[in-house]
């Protein structure tokens, strides 16, 4: 691959620098999670995501609404944390029961 050529030389002398190798071994893990989310998308395959990576999912269909918010539970409090942390997106004001 070309990533391969590209960092090769560099990859010689990583062993001189651990730093490097725990940056590399990182990026390795993020590259394959990656790499499956792409595949079960591929397959049509349902994929399972963290609590973290919802909530970021959820604060974008926040910061994209016009006019509501709709939730099954009722509870608000991630729309409430994100308006208060990053305003209410592209100028649109968010009133929240």
């Amino acid at each position: 691959m070309l990533a391969s050529a590209v960092l090769s030389p560099v990859m010689n002398r990583a062993d001189a620098n651990p730093q490097f190798q725990e940056q590399f071994k990182q990026l390795q893990s993020m590259g394959d999670g990656a790499g499956e989310l792409l595949a079960s998308f591929e397959a049509g395959t349902p994929t399972t995501l963290s609590e973290e990576n919802m909530d970021f999912q959820n604060s974008l269909q926040v910061g994209q609404a016009r006019e509501h918010i709709v939730c099954q539970k009722a509870d608000f409090e991630l729309a409430r944390r994100f308006t208060r942390e990053f305003g209410s997106g592209n100028g649109r004001r968010l009133n929240l029961a």
